[in-house]
């Protein structure tokens, strides 16, 4: 189950589990575009982490070649990844309750204030076993795409209920935002270059997407969030996708039988840098 991924040493949380949960998260989010403050836990005791950041801003793809250089014979380098300044900014309140020995994150934007707003919050319970893997995937999973979060929740809670051994994996591909085809794959592949004009900009828009591996039976299933439900996509060996029943809740109001993100949790191997990430301060 790849447990061993999240494991830390003993008593690495019992002293002060914020700071370390801070420590982690100052090594992932960006500096320039994210703030993370101690404050005072505005719904309870004690005190809570309040983490702000801007969701990531639009995107663009551009094919910048060297001297005679065309899409056949093209470097890796020669294709550049640009984030452009985003302005939308979100909130992610961290609490740990010793009782339980769980963080409890609410994130969205409830304007942090002695009575924040609650209202339109999502909540997650969280083992601190996986606290590396909620730091290094933090910016996605609560600021650019708090859906992934949920549903890797509620997937889990399925696996457990029925007692099923599979791997989640977290992954990211482009699309054209004008015409939705895809551009650069789950692992960093440019999938058509053709469709790339020397110099010229394509505006492009990241898609995360959940890869399930069973162990039990070998099938992969591919998990769609973006059309504000879990749609399900069986894979066959060709990687051929094969509709299965989506889910028809939003997936928001999913419910599970434990609220809790448990250690069962693989990050996917870091996309392989086939293009050049170039970010822009914000």
């Amino acid at each position: 189950m790849g447990q061993e991924l999240f494991l830390q040493k003993p008593n690495d949380n019992q002293h002060d589990p914020l700071n370390s949960f801070r420590l982690l998260l100052s090594e992932q989010l960006n500096q320039n575009s994210a703030t993370i403050e101690r404050v005072f836990n505005p719904i309870g005791d004690g005190e809570s982490l309040l983490v702000r950041a801007y969701v990531t801003g639009p995107e663009e793809l551009v094919f910048r070649p060297l001297f005679s250089e065309t899409a056949d014979n093209a470097q890796k380098s020669s294709y550049v990844l640009r984030t452009l300044p985003g302005t939308e900014v979100k909130e992610v309140l961290i609490n740990f309750e010793a009782a339980s020995d769980r963080y409890q994150m609410y994130f969205g934007q409830f304007h942090y204030s002695v009575s924040p707003d609650m209202t339109n919050v999502s909540h997650i319970s969280v083992r601190p076993e996986s606290s590396p893997f909620l730091a290094e995937n933090f910016q996605t999973l609560f600021i650019d795409e708090p859906a992934a979060a949920l549903a890797i929740r509620y997937l889990s809670d399925q696996q457990e209920a029925n007692n099923l051994t599979s791997i989640i994996q977290l992954r990211k591909e482009y699309r054209d935002s004008m015409t939705d085809q895809l551009l650069v794959d789950s692992n960093g592949q440019i999938v058509n270059p053709y469709r790339l004009i020397p110099y010229d900009s394509i505006n492009i828009k990241a898609v995360y997407f959940l890869e399930e591996y069973n162990l039990d039976n070998n099938t992969l299933v591919r998990h769609d969030l973006s059309s504000g439900s879990i749609k399900n996509y069986q894979l066959n060996t060709l990687g051929q996708a094969q509709t299965q029943e989506a889910i028809p809740e939003s997936i928001e109001t999913l419910e599970t039988p434990t609220d809790t993100l448990e250690v069962q949790i693989q990050s996917s191997p870091p996309i392989s840098q086939a293009v050049e990430s170039s970010k822009t301060t914000q």
